[in-house]
């Protein structure tokens, strides 16, 4: 490493300034022109290039962008190691489609997921054993919590450290409360439940990596605002399946390799799995709406052919290339008028030769 730069991971973004956190300093840096003019975005998460401008008074310049492992939009962050779905007995009130379509989308992008179910102070057997009797034959790690009691603190630590999490789920199941039982001193701000809409309170304002420590152990854990989470219609049709853990071992085995495990024949998955299950239930509920976004995605368009080769009089052949462009079918006169242009130059040629 060259003198005064160091790697660094953006833990903060605020206006035009990053928080960089190098082992036990942090850094506000500035972005070098050279990475502005290249349009360089830079994420909560990244790994940075940064050279000191003033170790007295932690400044510093960001110089690279390291690369990412992974990538999001919504909330816009890099780097996670696993998400942690919050979810609360009541207030708001639990969802079992809700679980679902995090999860699914986790799966796509590859993310391990952590199902958390905060509010266990609050007596709910029927929820708890749905989980339990759900999402263990799956494997998926699952801890139930009490933010207010403190129970099943430790066990998250556990599952936590020497990672960078992503907290998610909808806004009052409790994620602020559960960040503050990990660390008390982070003190972060904590919203009500509203009585009307039955949702929490956003009192996340903008997405940050928090340093949980304990001892010599840390853990980092990113705080989304609110609820905003990627979207699952960016999911092929054709991929969404491979989404779903207990589908894996009977996909191959359908009739039809692209079997969507729908309406088709001959479906292994169908066989095996369900119908009546809740997760099979939202697979199909998952699939009727990337299909429908698939088809309002596909305009009226036509392909042209790449080339087209006319013999004129003389024997010679004549090539147009139309290089596979695309034709709007909103744009047949325009598309009509270009074929009459070339049926004039394959004449002209032709009286040519």
């Amino acid at each position: 490493m060259v003198k005064n730069k160091k790697i660094g991971t953006v833990i903060s973004i605020k206006a035009n300034y990053y928080f960089v956190q190098y082992e036990e300093d942090i850094f506000i840096c500035s972005i070098r022109a050279i990475l502005k003019k290249e349009q360089k975005e830079i994420k909560v998460g990244d790994l940075v290039v940064i050279e000191e401008s003033s170790l007295n008074d932690k400044t510093a310049v960001i110089d690279d962008v390291l690369l990412r492992k992974n990538e999001f939009t919504k909330p816009s962050i890099a780097n996670i190691d696993q998400a942690v779905i919050i979810m609360a007995t009541k207030e708001p009130p639990f969802s079992a489609n809700l679980l679902d379509r995090i999860i699914t989308t986790l799966a796509f992008y590859k993310i391990e997921p952590v199902i958390c179910l905060n509010k266990i102070d609050v007596k709910s057997p029927d929820i708890e054993d749905f989980i339990r009797n759900t999402y263990l034959p799956l494997e998926y790690k699952i801890i139930f919590t009490s933010a207010l009691k403190k129970w099943g603190i430790d066990e998250l630590y556990e599952c936590l450290k020497d990672k960078v999490s992503l907290f998610l789920g909808p806004s009052g199941t409790g994620k602020s409360s559960i960040i503050n039982a990990l660390n008390p001193g982070l003190e972060l701000s904590i919203g009500e439940t509203s009585s009307k809409t039955g949702t929490g309170r956003h009192t996340t304002r903008h997405v940050s990596l928090l340093t949980l420590k304990k001892g010599t152990e840390i853990a980092y854990v990113a705080d989304s605002p609110g609820f905003i989470f990627l979207d699952l219609l960016n999911i092929p049709s054709l991929e969404l399946m491979w989404c779903f853990k207990e589908f894996h071992p009977f996909i191959t085995k359908c009739h039809y390799s692209s079997c969507l495990h729908w309406t088709e024949p001959g479906c292994a998955v169908k066989q095996n799995i369900s119908q009546n299950s809740n997760r099979y239930k939202n697979y199909i509920e998952f699939l009727l709406e990337i299909v429908q976004k698939e088809k309002s995605d596909i305009s009226p368009l036509r392909k042209e052919k790449s080339t087209k080769i006319r013999c004129t009089k003389g024997g010679k052949q004549i090539e147009i290339i139309r290089l596979g462009q695309k034709s709007r079918a909103g744009s047949k006169r325009l598309n009509r008028q270009k074929l009459k242009d070339e049926e004039r130059l394959l004449e002209y040629d032709e009286e040519k030769f």
